[in-house]
C-alpha cells in the first residue's frame, strides 16, 4: 500500500508543482494545501522541489504564508542550509506576520532535528541573532521560539543564554517576554547577571 501510495503521489507531483507555478492565486492556494497534505501523506517526495516553495514578491500574503509554512516539511540534510537561508530573508521582512511564520518555520527545523549534522547549532544562533535586532516582533518570536529549541537541544544552552541580559530591553510583546523569563530561568546557572535582568 506504502509503495503505491508513493507511486501515484509521484506521478502527479511534477503536475502540481507546474500548476503551482504558473496559475491564478486561488487556484494555487488549493493546489499548496494539497501539496501540504501529500508531503504529510509521502515525507520526502517533494523534497528536490523546495525551490518552487520559495516565495515570490508579487504573490498574495495568504500564498507566501503556505509557501513558508510548507518549506520546513520539505527540509533534509541536503538542502536544509538553503531553506534555512531563504527563511532567514523572510524573518526580517515589513510583514510582521510573515516574519512569524518564517522563524517557527526555521524552528522547526531544529527541533525536529532533520538538517543533518551542524544544522542545529546554526539555526540556533541565527535565532540568538534575531534576539538582537531593534524589531519587536522578530525579537519577541526568536525568543519564544528558543524556548522550544532549548527544551528539545539543552545543549544549546551555551549558545543561547550570552544575549539574554542584554536581548531583554528588545522584547516588548508579552509572549516574547515570557519567553525571555523562561529562557533567563532556564540558563540561570550559565547567566550570572540573569537575577538583575529580571
Amino acid at each position: 500500500v506504502e509503495g503505491m501510495r508513493r507511486q501515484v503521489v509521484g506521478r502527479i507531483r511534477t503536475p502540481l508543482v507546474t500548476l503551482v507555478a504558473g496559475s491564478p492565486p486561488e487556484q494555487v492556494h488549493c493546489l499548496l494545501r494539497h501539496v501540504d497534505s501529500l508531503v504529510e501523506l509521502c515525507p520526502g517526495i517533494f523534497d528536490d522541489e523546495y525551490r518552487q516553495f520559495y516565495v515570490r514578491y508579487t504573490e498574495p500574503s495568504h500564498i507566501k504564508y503556505l509557501k513558508i509554512a510548507i518549506l520546513p516539511k520539505l527540509a533534509n540534510p541536503d538542502n536544509a542550509p538553503d531553506i534555512v537561508a531563504e527563511l532567514g530573508e523572510y524573518a526580517a521582512d515589513a510583514d510582521a506576520q510573515m516574519g512569524r511564520i518564517a522563524i517557527r518555520s526555521m524552528s522547526r527545523i531544529a527541533v525536529r532535528d532533520i538538517g543533518g549534522e551542524g544544522s542545529v547549532p546554526s539555526i540556533t544562533r541565527r535565532l540568538v541573532d534575531m534576539l538582537d535586532l531593534d524589531v519587536s516582533n522578530v525579537a519577541s518570536e526568536a525568543a519564544s521560539v528558543l524556548v522550544d529549541v532549548l527544551r528539545k537541544h539543552p545543549d544549546m544552552m551555551t549558545l543561547i543564554a550570552p544575549p539574554l541580559p542584554r536581548a531583554v530591553k528588545y522584547v516588548t510583546e508579552p509572549k516574547g517576554k515570557a519567553a525571555m523569563i523562561h529562557l533567563l530561568g532556564e540558563c540561570g546557572e550559565v547567566v550570572p547577571e540573569a537575577p538583575y535582568s529580571l
